[in-house]
């Protein structure tokens, strides 16, 4: 009986196993979404079709929560603290550390920014008053909601001046705009809906003077910022290449 026993003992064990794994494992509920998408080079929306789609809740085991730094990178993995926010490629895959050498996912949010309508600014003036304090409550809203950084088009200015920053901060970004300047001072350009118009569609890339007016204007634009620990980076130039595809 001793060994009839432990045979059913063993047996009730391996089927409470197989149990465990299968709600570990247990694939995440499906969802779907309708959706399109642009097709190019056509330009074209393509037909309706559904996609599965996951969110957060639908993954098993539920993920932990992970502690994270005053940049809201994560204190459970640790690297080089260079000061600056940095990349690195571990194991075949870059990775983005903030300047506590933590790794970092920036989720920032772009134009952060007030509005100059008419309306904006009696709505600015009912509920915040003042720039700094739109800038503290923009700053909690951002935070409060997994936010992390300020994207391109922001007020840097307002933000690098909160006494906050200090604290738990929000990274930024620094638009250059190097090719617009470079226009204005050649001529030639021209304004158009979201971006300078260039003759012909094409940037003065290649004129002559254009790498040492690009030198001389990003260094006078560059170095106010240089120690900064909550600059993500520079966008030197936008709209590039959008014109290829109309």
């Amino acid at each position: 009986m001793g060994g009839s026993s432990r045979a059913v003992e063993g047996a009730l064990l391996a089927i409470g196993a197989l149990i465990f794994a299968a709600a570990v494992h247990r694939p995440a509920a499906k969802h779907e979404i309708a959706a399109r998408k642009m097709l190019y080079p056509q330009r074209e929306w393509s037909e309706w079709q559904m996609y599965p789609v996951r969110t957060v809740q639908d993954i098993q085991p539920i993920p932990k929560e992970v502690a994270l730094d005053r940049f809201g990178g994560r204190r459970d993995k640790s690297y080089e603290a260079s000061g600056f926010y940095y990349t690195r490629k571990i194991r075949d895959r870059w990775w983005l550390f903030d300047p506590d050498g933590h790794p970092f996912l920036n989720a920032g949010v772009v134009a952060v920014a007030l509005a100059h309508s008419p309306a904006s600014a009696k709505a600015f003036a009912r509920t915040f008053g003042t720039p700094d304090e739109w800038m503290r409550k923009t700053r909690e809203l951002l935070l409060v909601n997994g936010f992390n950084g300020a994207g391109a088009w922001s007020d840097v200015r307002l933000l690098r001046a909160s006494s906050a920053q200090s604290g738990q901060s929000l990274s930024y970004t620094i638009n250059l705009d190097v090719m617009s300047a470079y226009g204005v001072k050649r001529g030639g350009t021209y304004d158009v809906p979201g971006h300078k118009g260039y003759p012909e569609n094409t940037i003065f890339v290649f004129d002559p003077s254009f790498e040492s007016f690009a030198d001389q204007y990003v260094a006078s634009l560059t170095g106010p910022y240089r120690n900064d620990a909550n600059l993500m980076g520079y966008f030197p130039i936008t709209c590039l290449v959008e014109k290829l595809f109309v």
